[in-house]
């Protein structure tokens, strides 16, 4: 029940609003659903950015959109006031699909100074999430089974689980482990 309860868990980074995100995931499949839901999904990003229309891409490169900070995270650099979505200075898209219900006309996900134009930046991120749910491959993790992704080429996700989850004991529930990986450069 830790990320977005029972149900689907939409295409994000994560750390989507930090200097220094983890680049590589893993996810160790531990227990799957019984009910047979849970599926694992990993979008490909670049693709589905080379899909975009000239004038979406070209809104989603405003370093405008903002996103809510976890607190307590650590080694996943400092918080961004701002970001652009597409690549600028970063050499990766910034991507989170939790942002669009928040994209309504309020600075909640955006800098005050664009919240007039909101729906703009919504239909742009709309159409990024549209083509990316186009690119997604989809698996439901065995136990001992190992995923390990780069999210700055994938967005990755989760289905929501099967029925009946209320009357599951914890210790039948799907269960996932995660571990985030930075990879860096050998030092002479």
């Amino acid at each position: 029940n830790r990320t977005q309860g029972l149900g689907a868990n939409p295409l994000h980074l994560d750390y989507v609003n930090r200097s220094h995100p983890p680049q590589l995931i893993g996810l160790l499949g531990v227990r799957q659903d019984p009910s047979g839901g849970g599926a694992s999904l990993l979008g490909h990003l670049p693709s589905a950015c080379e899909a975009l229309s000239a004038a979406s891409s070209l809104t989603l490169e405003d370093p405008v959109f903002r996103y809510w900070n976890d607190a307590g995270a650590l080694e996943v650099g400092e918080p961004l006031e701002a970001f652009s979505i597409l690549p600028t200075e970063d050499a990766f898209t910034r991507f989170t699909a939790k942002m669009l219900p928040h994209l309504d006309g309020t600075d909640t996900c955006l800098v005050p100074s664009a919240a007039p134009w909101s729906k703009k930046y919504a239909l742009a991120l709309q159409e990024l999430h549209h083509a990316l749910c186009q690119r997604v491959w989809e698996h439901r993790l065995a136990p001992g089974e190992l995923l390990v992704f780069d999210q700055r080429v994938f967005a990755h996700g989760r289905q929501a689980m099967g029925p009946g989850q209320g009357e599951l004991p914890k210790s039948k529930r799907r269960l996932l482990r995660q571990l985030y990986a930075r990879l860096s450069r050998a030092q002479p």
